[in-house]
């Protein structure tokens, strides 16, 4: 019967117990998040007066992704292997103070969108709703304090982005997010960012009249649910807009 000896096993040197570790990343309210409530049309979704901020793009750029790994939890969105799953308006309630049990009072929310470009579910008729509630939601929903726009970092600025964009108001606090930057280099990431940033200043400029505006709303930053890129900034900026910070 042959004899197996246990693998020599590598001393750890000076290095190895040195080695830092990665940075913790700050305490963050969006990691107390919730579900909420879910509705399938704009015209049942609540007219209260609390903050939201709405996640959209299209279906395969890591929309419910980026909300896990912001909320820091594993399976508060739905992560679909389908693209095109997401048919309703899903809530996420952040409790006030950003802690408390399942009883305490919302003091904002996380809206999931339903993704577009990819509708798998529904006939012609269902997408067309969805169509028309995209557009009222994201032009004229009252409590809306901020929009993050996923978009593949790889395949920005589609056609379908332009138009969702395009419905914003221009005083709209928008976050646009390159997800899958983890495929670039950082210097690559950098540099698509500033190309994408450019490009929306010079369409929402083209919407103005020509107008240049120095305080556009919004902001470009590469983003990876993978590497945790940008992260803690993109959760800051989601805190803002929920009133959890000022700076």
């Amino acid at each position: 019967m042959p004899h197996f000896s246990r693998p020599a096993q590598k001393k750890r040197t000076a290095a190895d117990t040195t080695r830092p570790k990665p940075a913790a990343e700050p305490s963050s309210p969006l990691t107390t998040a919730r579900f909420a409530c879910t509705y399938p049309r704009l015209n049942a979704l609540p007219l209260e007066g609390l903050p939201e901020v709405a996640f959209v793009g299209r279906s395969n750029a890591g929309k419910s992704s980026a909300i896990n790994t912001l909320a820091q939890q594993k399976a508060l969105a739905f992560v679909s292997k389908t693209p095109g799953r997401t048919q309703h308006f899903n809530y996420f309630a952040i409790p006030e103070g950003g802690r408390g049990t399942a009883d305490t009072a919302a003091a904002g929310y996380l809206v999931d969108l339903p993704g577009y470009g990819f509708a798998k579910v529904g006939g012609q008729a269902e997408r067309s709703h969805w169509g028309e509630d995209f557009a009222g939601y994201i032009a004229a929903r009252q409590p809306l304090a901020g929009l993050v726009m996923l978009m593949d970092v790889r395949h920005p600025l589609t056609e379908l982005d332009v138009q969702l964009l395009g419905l914003a108001p221009v005083s709209l606090p928008v976050l646009v997010l390159l997800t899958k930057s983890d495929k670039l280099t950082a210097n690559q990431g950098r540099l698509e960012a500033a190309k994408v940033a450019q490009a929306i200043a010079q369409l929402r400029q083209t919407w103005r009249g020509g107008v240049v505006d120095e305080t556009d709303t919004v902001t470009v930053m590469p983003f990876s649910s993978l590497s945790r890129l940008n992260v803690v900034p993109a959760r800051h900026w989601v805190e803002q807009r929920l009133g959890f910070s000022s700076d």
